[in-house]
């Protein structure tokens, strides 16, 4: 009899749990977010660098839910759930869930993305007997800024060889890349070219435009040469001991970077000084000259050395051969 009832009372407490469960509603939630895509911009103080996401948490259900709103994202990203993580949702009721993302200072230029989910902790006050969550994926571009910074050492100094324009020595800026991508770096010297003009000298330069990598620099260097369809007059020049002339000027060189990309803190013009030393043609030579008059002194004394042994050695070989004569007489 007591096996019976307890058989009888486990069955009844089986089916109480189904009816409970029949009645109880499957757990369900919808994520919508108005914004699929943002762009923001990293270079220092850049206001535009946060924005609002706004979402819409729905509970479909016939039921009262709570929803918990997180997600995930990388370190580039600073995420504020402004209007919380929890949410009591009545049954057909939907909320706001306003997010805001800000991108990190200096951030590379690239593509990222971060997922938003919300999902269902409890339906009529009791955990749900499914899993619901959905999830929304957010695509954020970090915008391409340029930044450059320039420097050199005072004065730019060139020298020019008249007589071998091989010889003559360069000089350059050094410009880096403080932006947030790779960068390309153009040089204008017009008002360099026309400066040096005014003298009958030109601006030689190898490389004019350069990609530079991000945190990187290009040393641009350059040289000044004579106008071939000029003469070059120095007269009026500073004359050195030497014999050298100098010419020292002040003038600008061009800066330009990548275009339609905005340019943080750059400088487009570089005020250098510059200092140019012209080594005449007879220096060159006389310098020469002098160096080959040494060398020739320098061997006379080694070659008379052996004249003069030659000729004491013959001498004493035809003193032995008188002796040898003599003796047999």
């Amino acid at each position: 009899m007591r096996a019976t009832t307890l058989v009888l009372a486990c069955f009844l407490f089986s089916v109480s749990l189904t009816a409970i469960n029949a009645q109880q509603p499957t757990a369900q939630v919808q994520l919508d977010c108005v914004e699929e895509s943002i762009a923001l911009d990293a270079y220092p103080g850049a206001e535009s660098n946060t924005t609002l996401v706004h979402c819409l948490i729905a509970n479909p259900t016939s039921g009262e839910e709570k929803v918990e709103f997180n997600g995930s994202w990388g370190q580039i990203m600073q995420i504020d759930f402004v209007d919380g993580h929890e949410f009591i949702i009545p049954a057909g009721g939907e909320v706001e869930a306003n997010v805001s993302v800000t991108i990190v200072e200096g951030s590379e230029y690239a593509s990222h993305n971060f997922e938003l989910t919300a999902e269902v902790l409890e339906l009529n006050g009791i955990p749900p007997v499914n899993t619901a969550t959905d999830s929304v994926n957010v695509l954020v571009d970090v915008v391409q800024f340029d930044s450059y910074s320039t420097s050199y050492n005072s004065p730019l100094s060139f020298t020019v060889v008249l007589n071998d324009a091989n010889l003559n020595t360069w000089d350059g800026i050094t410009i880096q890349n403080n932006g947030n991508a790779q960068s390309q770096v153009s040089l204008v010297t017009d008002d360099l070219s026309d400066d040096l003009g005014a003298h009958n000298l030109s601006v030689v330069i190898p490389v004019v435009s350069n990609m530079i990598a991000i945190g990187d620099s290009w040393n641009a260097n350059f040289g000044v040469g004579v106008l071939e369809t000029a003469t070059l007059d120095t007269s009026d020049w500073e004359e050195l001991d030497n014999g050298a002339r100098r010419l020292n000027l002040s003038s600008t060189i061009g800066l330009q970077g990548s275009s339609d990309v905005y340019c943080h803190e750059c400088s487009d013009i570089l005020d250098v000084d510059i200092e140019i030393l012209v080594v005449e043609e007879a220096l060159e030579n006389s310098n020469d000259e002098n160096d080959e008059n040494e060398d020739e002194s320098e061997v006379v004394p080694f070659v008379g050395f052996f004249a003069t042994l030659s000729v004491v050695c013959l001498a004493f070989a035809l003193y032995r051969n008188d002796t040898r004569c003599l003796d047999e007489k």
